[in-house]
């Protein structure tokens, strides 16, 4: 194996681990092993692919033609990336959001998460300091199982990872199933451009998500969580390994945690790069060794998930914020945020703007005073940044939709609100975007990245994309008129119906909305 090519193995030694673990926990497939590493083979060229089918071949004892064949079973081909190794619609899509600003990486506003970050937070003995492990001690000690879930229902804690669901309608129906074990997976995929959130919260807070996950466990019933992160987040990987490994050697991880009786402990595992993964039941298919694509439903993870058994899967911030819940009590923590959507939210602040960063705010906050905090919006004259015009804002990732300069001034930061305006809150990153924008152009690139990324599952999802981005593109080049706005507007009820993830039934958000709002551009 050449020096050039060490990382593409360590990651595949990475791939074998995993699968090894999981393997031993509940008996997946060593299929499963091989079809992940293959498949991160297809962001290699052809030669480093031929040279790692016989790196597997040596490690696992099974032929190249044997590998392929239970690629093939998989419906997974060994090919190079067809852009390799740069996936340019992504990229391309990642730097338009960014814009000006570049990737938000600073802490602006702090809420009730944010304020167990420091610069050492990271580490056991510094969240010990913050109060951490506090929730979870009582947890142990001091609630029932029913207790728990009865703070949490209190709470009206939504999820955090786009689709706003009740948190503890999905823990109880879990607990409702009548199943020898059940499994907690946390979904820490992140795929929507631009959103680094759940970044921040493994990287600064990892004990916090490890505590959240702990306190979920005894309210669910579960002795194995799994935390599923987006293969490229290595520096995240490697924090939280280290996090999971303190926690187990303090006693808060592992048999009889803190001598309470209940015990859990915590998988880590680096997923594949998939934007379809981030659904949760195409993360469940991953994690058992399959493509990552999504399941018909019903029935739903929380009934049939991960090998069978009834599967709860809630995001990174959605599990961060159960400690909170248990320290201040539910009915407290329900003050805060809209009354539909409570407590706070953490958003990602970028594109054309001041000061980009990360605002943990109330849900429900003026989107026009989340651009105040951010310095106001900017542009470029001669080069240099000045005091700009605001054009639209994406409110929650790529595929949430576009408000227009009028409608930023109306809306405010919850679901509903954002609804109004054929938008929604999607994961939190909210985008910026100053009069010199095109925003057919960004349009496209949405598109560009959506077809890329869909996993070919649904033929009605890729075709409609694809005719998504010729529509555009006529558009763009002043072939159509804007009754394609209406054609689009109808394929994408009709896709919300049918389609099985996300990815397809918010194809179109963006599109639409720029088609109408901006289609000069």
């Amino acid at each position: 194996m050449t020096k050039t090519n060490n990382l593409t193995q360590q990651r595949i030694k990475t791939h074998l681990s995993d699968y090894q673990r999981l393997e031993d926990r509940f008996g997946l497939p060593k299929a499963g092993a091989i079809f992940n590493c293959l498949k991160a083979l297809q962001e290699s060229d052809r030669s480093v692919v031929l040279e790692m089918e016989d790196y597997l071949q040596a490690q696992l004892g099974v032929t190249r033609a044997e590998q392929r064949r239970l690629a093939s079973q998989y419906d997974m081909f060994v090919q190079p990336h067809p852009n390799g190794a740069n996936h340019q619609p992504s990229q391309k899509l990642h730097r338009t959001l960014l814009g000006l600003s570049g990737e938000p990486k600073q802490i602006r506003h702090r809420g009730p998460l944010l304020s167990k970050v420091n610069e050492n937070s990271s580490h056991l003995d510094a969240y010990l300091a913050l109060g951490g492990y506090t929730a979870a001690r009582q947890a142990l000690n001091e609630c029932s199982p029913e207790q728990i879930l009865d703070e949490v229902k209190t709470s009206q804690l939504r999820g955090r990872g786009g689709a706003f669901f009740p948190v503890g309608i999905k823990w109880e129906a879990a607990t409702k199933q009548e199943a020898e074990r059940r499994f907690l997976i946390c979904n820490a995929d992140e795929g929507e451009p631009p959103t680094r959130k759940d970044k921040l919260l493994m990287e600064r807070a990892p004990h916090l998500l490890i505590e959240g996950m702990l306190i979920a466990a005894k309210a669910i019933g579960v002795r194995l969580g799994i935390v599923y992160v987006r293969g490229d987040y290595e520096e995240s990987l490697q924090i939280l390994s280290d996090a999971v490994s303190e926690a187990q050697a303090d006693g808060w991880l592992g048999e009889d945690i803190q001598g309470s009786g209940f015990s859990f402990d915590i998988h880590i595992f680096a997923g594949s790069g998939s934007y379809v993964a981030g659904c949760d039941t195409a993360m469940i298919e991953s994690l058992e060794g399959k493509a990552a694509m999504p399941r018909p439903t019903p029935p739903y993870p929380v009934e049939n998930g991960l090998a069978g058994y009834p599967t709860v899967v809630n995001n990174v911030e959605t599990l961060c914020n159960i400690p909170i819940i248990l320290e201040v009590g539910g009915e407290s923590f329900a003050t805060t945020g809209s009354p539909d959507c409570t407590g706070t939210q953490i958003f990602g602040l970028c594109g054309d703007i001041a000061q980009p960063g990360f605002y943990e705010l109330p849900i429900g906050f003026k989107l026009d005073d989340l651009i105040t905090m951010g310095g106001g919006v900017i542009e470029l004259h001669q080069g240099q940044p000045i005091p700009g015009r605001l054009k639209a804002v994406s409110p929650g990732g790529a595929t949430t939709g576009l408000l227009n300069a009028e409608e930023v001034q109306q809306a405010y930061l919850e679901p509903a609100s954002l609804a109004i305006y054929g938008a929604n809150s999607g994961s939190g990153a909210v985008a910026v975007f100053n009069q010199q924008r095109d925003l057919l152009d960004y349009a496209q690139d949405v598109l560009d990245f959506l077809a890329e990324e869909s996993c070919g599952n649904c033929i009605q999802c890729t075709v409609s994309i694809r005719k998504a981005q010729h529509s555009l593109s006529y558009l763009r080049g002043g072939k159509a008129s804007l009754s394609i706005v209406d054609e689009m507007t109808a394929q994408a009820r009709l896709l919300a119906q049918i389609l099985k993830c996300g990815l397809g039934r918010g194809a179109y958000n963006t599109a639409i909305s720029a088609a109408a709002k901006f289609p000069e551009g």
